[in-house]
């Protein structure tokens, strides 16, 4: 069900095929639908969060190692509020806004951090709902590499970029 490294090489669009297929005829899949365990890999760059009635208090209700902050090693869950300014997580934050207005698949890239290195990536946001009208999670994921001036060097990335 989840799209194969041999069906699309660029991470990024492999889970927005994956959010299609689980949508299907529907606006938006339910969280219960995703199956972070069919991700393979690409499960450690991605992160579901729950939206409560507060949007300052959004839940990582899972979070990728790839993805986790510093001192957050065995948190398998915390407030998105929590996340270091500039790291990924706070980054895919920005743009969750956008996704809960739109109700649609929000793709940015830029520069962040992950662990207090400068990376290069790539992000989506992609809305669920539990009652197909109201946006209750959103799965996001980021793939990166070392942000090297000459673009010389390709650090960690998701399978297959």
């Amino acid at each position: 069900m989840y799209p194969s490294l041999a069906q699309e090489r660029r991470f990024v669009l492999r889970l927005y095929e994956y959010w299609m297929t689980l949508r299907g005829d529907r606006e938006m899949p339910t969280h219960r639908d995703v199956d972070f365990a069919a991700m393979g890999e690409d499960a450690d760059y991605c992160v579901m969060m729950t939206i409560t009635d507060d949007i300052g208090k959004v839940v990582l209700s899972a979070i990728g190692r790839e993805l986790k902050p510093d001192g957050w090693q065995g948190v398998s869950r915390g407030l998105l509020a929590d996340c270091p300014a500039g790291e990924a997580l706070a980054t895919i934050g920005l743009h969750l806004n956008q996704t809960l207005q739109r109700r649609a698949p929000v793709s940015h890239g830029g520069h962040f951090t992950v662990r207090g290195a400068a990376v290069l990536g790539r992000a989506i946001l992609l809305p669920l709902s539990d009652d197909g009208v109201t946006v209750t999670h959103v799965l996001a994921g980021a793939n990166y590499k070392d942000a090297v001036d000459d673009g010389a060097s390709a650090g960690k990335m998701a399978v297959g970029r």
